[in-house]
């Protein structure tokens, strides 16, 4: 808000901005007398808490580094919901490392499952990992295609259906995800037969 230009902004809306970012901050300091009161915390503070102990102005913190020499492997599940305070505190997990420490940093995701932009996910982090790697080390990207579960003509058909419904490149703002066809592993068994119900 400091670095907003004043002159677009109507003197009105201006002194709402002012008592709004007093209102926040003020609301901030009494939510911590909360959880300091009944010793506890929300998942965002949690992540606040973490990233704060282990870094201060970009720099590593005493705790960072200890902890870089007891962190070998960091495994993170559904990295597509990972929000950028997550984010940080991923980088901050691992911004010690060197390629070739035997460090390991393994993420699993999918593009398509992503569901909690709500609670702050940013699926452009997803894509911005998985096409350049982290920060301070770089990572081998794998797409999966094998498809376990299904019949290679079911395959085929989702592959036909849903390579024209998702043929518009990547845009993390929107939220559009490149479609990428399966390959079926399976060996046929019975019969599978695909229709549309016309109205």
């Amino acid at each position: 808000l400091q670095h907003m230009p004043d002159e677009k902004i109507p003197q009105e809306e201006r002194e709402k901005l002012v008592i709004f970012s007093i209102v926040l901050t003020l609301a901030a300091v009494e939510l911590i007398e909360v959880f300091r009161l009944h010793q506890l915390v929300d998942f965002s503070e949690l992540t606040i808490s973490a990233r704060n102990a282990l870094s201060r102005d970009e720099m590593p913190t005493d705790l960072a580094l200890m902890l870089d020499y007891r962190t070998f492997h960091i495994l993170v599940d559904e990295f597509q919901d990972t929000s950028l305070a997550q984010y940080k505190l991923l980088t901050s997990l691992v911004q010690g490392w060197q390629p070739g420490d035997g460090n390991t940093f393994f993420a699993v995701g999918d593009p398509m499952q992503s569901i909690y932009r709500f609670r702050d996910a940013d699926l452009n982090l997803y894509q911005t990992t998985f096409n350049q790697g982290l920060p301070s080390i770089p990572l081998d990207a794998v797409q999966l295609t094998s498809n376990f579960r299904s019949a290679a003509s079911l395959v085929a058909w989702t592959n036909d259906i849903f390579s024209t419904l998702f043929e518009t490149p990547e845009d993390a703002p929107t939220g559009a995800v490149q479609f990428n066809p399966a390959v079926a592993t399976r060996e046929e068994s019975g019969h599978i037969h695909a229709f549309v119900a016309n109205d």
